[in-house]
């Protein structure tokens, strides 16, 4: 995950192998703190059966009253067009889902999940910004 801001607006996911970094490390934005994320639990499912796997992620969080789950096309590399739905949100329509016909659903991962953090210096090589460690939020 590549955060630039607080909230959802300040963020984006990427999928992609450890032997693969080169395209998200020339695409992220400099100041930006970086979170990868180790061994998500990613389900893979039909587009007639996201309603099905999102319930399944979401019941397997369920002492986590906050939780989300990120819905995305199986299809794409690198920048994930992602559809994230809150815990207590309907799902979207057929319309509101990313083009394609496979998908991976997995939670936002738990406060306490395996990560590792750091923030990409600017172009001078500096890191100027600075970021509270939390990284799911």
């Amino acid at each position: 995950m590549e955060r630039w801001a607080g909230g959802k607006l300040g963020r984006r996911l990427w999928l992609v192998a450890a032997d693969e970094l080169s395209s998200v490390a020339a695409s992220v934005k400099r100041q930006a703190l970086i979170s990868a994320f180790i061994d998500l639990e990613i389900h893979a499912t039909s587009r007639g059966e996201v309603a099905r796997a999102v319930e399944a992620a979401r019941r397997a969080h369920s002492d986590d009253d906050v939780a989300e789950v990120v819905i995305f096309p199986l299809a794409g590399d690198g920048e994930l067009r992602t559809v994230t739905v809150e815990w207590d949100d309907p799902l979207p329509d057929d319309g509101g889902l990313p083009p394609g016909q496979e998908f991976g659903v997995f939670p936002w991962p738990a406060e306490d999940a395996v990560c590792r953090e750091a923030v990409v210096p600017g172009d001078d090589g500096c890191v100027t910004a600075r970021w509270v460690a939390s990284s799911t939020s």
